[in-house]
């Protein structure tokens, strides 16, 4: 009776079903050390706790600057410390929205406008040589705009976003197509067109000469949209023109989509890429209007799949930003959430399911005698025994059978074993296991399995 793999990564395509059932949905693997019992258990996602709501719709974006959370929501700009989000005053509302700050500035760029917060007044300064603005990010202390269609992008003077000088300004010149985005990361200025991107570094120099053109820096891999691209500490996450998901390695990308990623962006509705943490773990997401979002672990380069309610609707959330110790989250319908240790959306639950690779029985008929579980057991809920759901598949897990429980075990009834028996007999068998309560379950990725 051997101890299996129950539950990798998900890697199911939704255009070759058959080739895998594998799925991980609010929940990711975290490895154990060699010598335990099992080589990874399910840990899930962070739930989201209800942080404050804002008077408008639409989340834009949102960036920590100062230890302040900026949020651009349905045409204004927001600020949230410790207490109530703050109005700062009307800003263009469009997807096409970007916020940055440095030396006590805090800018946006939303719709082709760019604004200044400084602490006191919300001001949309005089242009300089770019009239519609794409994007805005910083480096050092200088504020980078890049031009809304077209290929060019221009620096503030030096610690004053306010100021735009008319010759600050250079051209994206190795490929013929236009800018989508400006990122700073690692100290370089990263130019995303929508067919490739170029690095940039600061010079050293004064004003016009701030900023040269990394020497064979240049990628023929451009950004799929506006808003599919996210940076964490030490790099970028975004979605390539070619439909392939990379994150950057110094100057070069590396390639980390496999193919039911791929076929996700290619037939679904991708919107935002965002990140976030937990426990340790850095998490890109992909987050998509009809689907739900495929989220990478930079720790241990797997990917799972994040949704909400039980139905596994799409993950709504449109921006993050990370204020003090904790993540934050925003919504279109303006909550703003905070990502907790909690086993609930808001009000809903955070249903985690695992589903299996499909066991092949050579055509023949087998008897699966007996299923095992491990996982902590004397929990309860709220006065009642949670319990842990299985499904069984006969063709790959396209239809499921009848749903069978077991309990997680009342207060200190550890001995529990969560076992089932006398399974039926399959050509092909897929299994498929749910949590809906709101209870701390961590499932062994492995399972105990015994065929007659």
């Amino acid at each position: 009776m051997p101890m299996v793999e129950f539950a990798g990564p998900s890697v199911r395509d939704d255009r070759n079903r058959i080739g895998h059932s594998g799925r991980l949905i609010n929940c990711y693997r975290e490895p154990v050390m060699t010598g335990g019992r099992t080589r990874a258990v399910l840990q899930a996602v962070p739930g989201m706790r209800l942080h404050e709501t804002l008077p408008s719709v639409f989340m834009r974006a949102m960036r920590t600057i100062d230890g302040a959370l900026y949020v651009a929501c349905g045409g204004y700009l927001y600020q949230i410390t410790t207490g109530a989000a703050v109005n700062l005053g009307a800003i263009t509302d469009s997807e096409e929205t970007t916020i940055a700050g440095h030396d006590g500035y805090v800018t946006v760029v939303a719709g082709g406008a760019y604004y200044v917060w400084d602490g006191a007044s919300l001001t949309s300064p005089a242009v300089g040589a770019i009239t519609d603005h794409g994007s805005v990010d910083h480096v050092s202390s200088y504020t980078i705009i890049s031009e809304r269609n077209g290929k060019r992008f221009e620096w503030s003077a030096l610690a004053d976003a306010t100021s735009l000088p008319g010759l600050n300004f250079a051209s994206a010149t190795e490929r013929d197509d236009d800018l989508l985005r400006v990122v700073a990361i690692n100290g370089a200025v990263w130019l995303f067109g929508t067919a490739s991107t170029e690095i940039w570094y600061e010079t050293g120099l004064s004003g016009a000469d701030a900023f040269a053109q990394m020497a064979g820096a240049a990628k023929d891999t451009g950004l799929k949209a506006f808003g599919l691209v996210c940076t964490f500490n030490g790099g970028a996450f975004f979605v390539g023109d070619d439909d392939l998901v990379r994150v950057t390695s110094g100057a070069d990308f590396e390639v980390v989509s496999m193919p039911g990623v791929v076929s996700a962006i290619k037939d679904s509705s991708p919107s935002k890429c965002i990140y976030y943490e937990d426990r340790g773990h850095k998490f890109c997401a992909i987050v998509f209007d009809d689907r739900p979002a495929w989220v990478f672990d930079l720790a241990t380069r797997e990917w799972h799949e994040r949704s909400e309610n039980v139905m596994h609707e799409p993950w709504g959330v449109t921006a993050s930003a990370k204020l003090g110790a904790d993540w934050f989250v925003g919504r279109n319908n303006g909550d703003i959430s905070k990502l907790a240790e909690i086993y609930t959306d808001e009000a809903t639950p955070l249903v985690r399911e695992a589903v299996s690779a499909t066991l092949y029985a050579d055509g023949d008929r087998t008897t699966l005698a007996e299923l095992e579980f491990f996982a902590p057991v004397g929990r309860q809920d709220a006065g009642r025994e949670p319990v842990l759901e299985f499904f069984i598949s006969s063709d790959g897990g396209e239809t499921w059978g009848k749903g069978r429980t077991i309990g997680f075990g009342a207060i200190g009834a550890y001995g529990k074993r969560l076992i089932w028996r006398a399974l039926g007999r399959h050509r092909q068998i897929t299994a498929k296991v749910r949590i809906s309560d709101p209870v701390d379950a961590l499932l062994y990725s492995d399972a105990r399995v015994r065929l007659a």
